[in-house]
């Protein structure tokens, strides 16, 4: 199975982007994160990383953190 690599670009300032299991404990208890750099936040997961679940459901939490 490949990796796969979630991306968020950003057109203006800074974002903070988590990725968790439980949408109700975001952005406090999470399993991935990445903060913009360039524009773009990036997470690159294997799908050999021990926290990567087929047929899990994950949730994405994005927050602006500068202007």
């Amino acid at each position: 199975m490949d990796n796969f690599n979630l991306q968020a670009y950003v057109a203006n300032g800074q974002i903070e982007m988590y990725v968790g299991l439980d949408p109700a404990s975001l952005p406090n208890t999470f399993i991935w994160k990445a903060v913009s750099v360039g524009g773009v936040a990036s997470i690159a997961v294997k799908t050999t990383d021990v926290n990567f679940h087929i047929g899990a459901m994950y949730y994405i939490y994005i927050k602006s953190v500068a202007a």
